[in-house]
C-alpha cells in the first residue's frame, strides 16, 4: 500500500521481481500467504519473465513450491504452463526435476497437456525423461505416460530412452515405476 510501484520493480542481477523472488522460496515455507497476496496485487507479474526466461510458475516449480502455489499460479496465468525458459524447459520439466507431487504434475498437464510431449534443450528430455532421472514416483510416470504414450520410445540425445534414464537414476526407481515404463514400450 505505501509504494505499489515496488511490486513492478525488476532487481538488476537475475531481472526478478517481488513475485519471482517469493516463488524462488516458497518451497521453503508451506505458507501460500505471500504469494497470494503479491498475484493479488498484480496479477500481470505472473507473465513476466526473468532474465533466464523464468516466469514465477517455472521458479516456483524449481523451488518445490505446495500444490496450492502451482494451483494460484496457472489460475492467474494459464498459459504459463506453455512457457519455455532459455533452456527451453517447461514449468514441467522443472516440476518433475524437482519430484512434486502427482497433483502439483496434473495441474500444469491440465492446463497444457501437451506438455509432455516437449523436449528441453540441453539432453533433449521429456518430462518422462526428467521424471525418470529424479527416480519418479509411479503415479507420476503414469500421469505422463497417459498424457503422452509415446514418451516411452522417445530417445534423448544420447539416444536414451526413458528406461534407460531410470537405470541410471541416482535415486533409483520403484520396481512398479519400472514396470509402467516396460508395460509402455516393452520393446
Amino acid at each position: 500500500d505505501a509504494y505499489p510501484s515496488s511490486l513492478m520493480r525488476q532487481e538488476k542481477r537475475f531481472g526478478f521481481l517481488p513475485l519471482h523472488v517469493a516463488c524462488s522460496f516458497c518451497g521453503l515455507s508451506s505458507s501460500n500467504t505471500l504469494v497470494r497476496t503479491l498475484l493479488a496485487a498484480y496479477p500481470e507479474a505472473s507473465q513476466l519473465p526473468d532474465r533466464r526466461g523464468s516466469l514465477p510458475l517455472h521458479l516456483a516449480c524449481r523451488a518445490g513450491a505446495p500444490n496450492s502455489v502451482i494451483q494460484q499460479l496457472v489460475s492467474v496465468y494459464p498459459r504459463g504452463a506453455f512457457h519455455k525458459d532459455d533452456e527451453n524447459r517447461l514449468p514441467l520439466h522443472w516440476a518433475c526435476h524437482l519430484s512434486l507431487p502427482p497433483e502439483s504434475i496434473n495441474i500444469i498437464l491440465g492446463a497444457f497437456p501437451m506438455a509432455a510431449q516437449v523436449a528441453e534443450r540441453k539432453y533433449k528430455f521429456l518430462p518422462l525423461h526428467v521424471a525418470c532421472l529424479r527416480g519418479g514416483s509411479k503415479e507420476v510416470i503414469d500421469i505422463l505416460l497417459k498424457s503422452y504414450p509415446e514418451g516411452a520410445s522417445c530417445r534423448d540425445k544420447k539416444g536414451c530412452l526413458p528406461l534407460h534414464v531410470a537405470c541410471m537414476a541416482n535415486r533409483g526407481m520403484s520396481k512398479e515405476a519400472l514396470k509402467s515404463l516396460i508395460e509402455a514400450y516393452p520393446q
